[in-house]
């Protein structure tokens, strides 16, 4: 008669207060908006760093920039110890020679 004695015992409902649950879950969602907001700002960060500096040492340099008219510009870029002559126009850019650079070529004698 175990169970006929649980049966007639009413259930008590658990007193919970509203206001209260209600705060705990506001100050979790702020936590996890905190959160998710630093995450954001440091991954922009980051990415953003890795971009601007590249990563390791810096392969390619800009030697110099030479517009020799309006719609056409020469570049002098340093890869790598060496240098590449570029033109750039408004429907091509093209490799016009390259060469060692002066500091392997000093190194090497």
């Amino acid at each position: 008669m175990f169970f006929a004695d649980l049966m007639d015992e009413p259930t008590a409902l658990p007193t919970t207060d509203f206001g209260s649950a209600l705060l705990r879950m506001v100050i979790a969602l702020a936590i996890l908006l905190f959160l998710l907001g630093a995450t954001y700002w440091l991954l922009r960060r980051i990415i953003r760093h890795r971009l601007t500096k590249g990563v390791g040492v810096e392969a390619i340099q800009l030697v110099e920039k030479r517009m020799i008219s309006p719609k056409t510009t020469l570049y002098l870029v340093s890869v790598d110890n060496k240098r590449i002559l570029f033109a750039e126009s408004q429907l091509e850019v093209t490799q016009l020679s390259h060469t060692l650079s002066q500091e392997s070529q000093n190194s090497e004698h």
